[in-house]
């Protein structure tokens, strides 16, 4: 073997050496860099649940809605899917809309979360659905409802309803609650301290905390806009 192939050989390795050492540190820095994210909470778009079914679906969002699943964060994005248990969130810059299986729409207000806790029944044979969460934060506003019933927890009050299309939201400023119809149907107002029931379009109940619901108060149109406004920094849906 001449010396001119033994030094060309000589170099190949060399350069194959460096550039299996390249590729080490980028696998390394590339799994440091995944770790540190997943440690600050920065995960991946929301994840399926082999097993369940999701329970509805979001149809809109603006910004970067999230979801908590099994203790972790996911951004979530149109055709993301919602099952039992999930905690949906808001910030001051994001906005999301879902739709659930039987077709009516909820749709969340900036700096709001929800835990959608259950969503049964079977209306393709004529029974009722019946959608139980919990609203801690923010505001949410229930559209598109035929047939389904709703319970919604908050720090105040429980809302039962049937009603087509309603809004709630907490004081911006505080943690009073707001509680406005804006359909014909069934609409209570419920905590230890009594009960108030909304059947009217703009009836309103407003509620502090460790109080009774207040009596009925009828809103103007240009009064619910001001509030509900309040809730959202961002262009609407």
């Amino acid at each position: 073997m001449s010396p001119w192939t033994i030094c060309t050989m000589s170099r190949v390795a060399e350069d194959l050496s460096r550039e299996l050492r390249r590729l080490r540190f980028v696998l390394l820095a590339g799994t440091a860099l995944l770790t540190l994210l997943s440690a600050a909470g920065c995960t991946q778009y929301e994840s399926f649940e082999p097993g369940t079914t999701p329970v509805a679906m979001v149809i809109d969002s603006a910004g970067y809605p999230s979801v908590q699943r099994n203790a972790r964060p996911y951004i979530l994005a149109r055709q993301s899917r919602i099952y039992p248990g999930d905690r949906v969130m808001t910030d001051e810059q994001s906005l999301v809309e879902i739709e659930f299986e039987d077709g009516h729409r909820i749709r969340l207000g900036t700096r709001s979360q929800l835990l959608v806790t259950s969503h049964e029944g079977d209306q393709d044979r004529g029974s009722p659905t019946e959608t139980v969460l919990t609203l801690s934060s923010g505001s949410l506003e229930v559209t598109d409802n035929q047939r389904g019933n709703h319970r919604i927890t908050t720090s105040n009050a429980v809302i039962s309803s049937s009603s087509p299309h309603f809004w709630m939201g907490y004081d911006p400023a505080g943690s009073e609650l707001d509680v406005v119809s804006l359909a014909a149907g069934k609409l209570l107002v419920s905590n230890q301290h009594g009960e108030v029931s909304l059947a009217s379009v703009y009836a309103s109940c407003h509620v502090q905390p460790g109080a009774g619901p207040q009596g009925a108060i009828q809103w103007t149109e240009s009064r619910f806009q001001q509030v509900k406004a309040a809730h959202q920094r961002i262009n609407r849906l």
